[in-house]
């Protein structure tokens, strides 16, 4: 008799977690319909969320350096990794760093988020990698200090190998050998 009893305890979590899951989704706003005016969807919603989102980014990185960066090129900090990934690591990792590049490739990773690699030496092998954060500015509006929104993939879509562009992202450390950017946003080609 005691195993019907432990299994309906099981159950009774199970649809705790369940029903708890799902309000949790719907305080977060998850899953809310696009309003829809004459016809046509609005995405407002999820832009005020984009706004949002990426302004707590720009937040984060102005709290951390104020208006000041750790200006550097790829090559420059694909030397530092691979003379002392150490040193580079206390210079970088974890710093908001400016990138001014020539971009080698636009790829996507493993998730299929947007990826820039930026060639660090004149054969393309050694190389920088720029995750983008996943909402970049489309456009910024000066008069009104305020700026509008798109997502990486459009921004991304946009560029291409050998394009000069900068990137303010920060500093993730090196993979098998290849330093790494994080959070990255992409500003206007230089």
């Amino acid at each position: 008799m005691e195993k019907p009893k432990k299994k309906w305890t099981w159950w009774k979590i199970v649809g705790l977690v369940f029903i708890g899951s799902v309000v949790l989704a719907a305080i977060q706003g998850k899953g809310t319909a696009p309003v829809v005016q004459n016809g046509q969807q609005q995405t407002e919603v999820s832009e005020s969320k984009d706004h949002a989102r990426l302004m707590k980014r720009l937040q984060r990185q102005f709290k951390a350096n104020g208006d000041s960066f750790t200006t550097v090129t790829p090559a420059a900090l694909y030397r530092a990794y691979q003379s002392n990934e150490v040193a580079a690591d206390n210079k970088y990792k974890g710093q908001w760093v400016q990138l001014t590049g020539v971009i080698a490739s636009v790829n996507k990773d493993f998730t299929g988020d947007p990826v820039l690699v930026f060639a660090a030496d004149q054969y393309g092998v050694a190389q920088v990698h720029a995750d983008l954060f996943d909402v970049q500015i489309l456009e910024q509006l000066i008069e009104q200090k305020d700026f509008t929104t798109c997502t990486a993939l459009e921004k991304a879509g946009a560029l291409a190998a050998g394009q000069r562009v900068m990137v303010e992202g920060l500093g993730a450390g090196s993979v098998l050998g290849m330093p790494m950017l994080k959070e990255c946003l992409i500003y206007a080609p230089q």
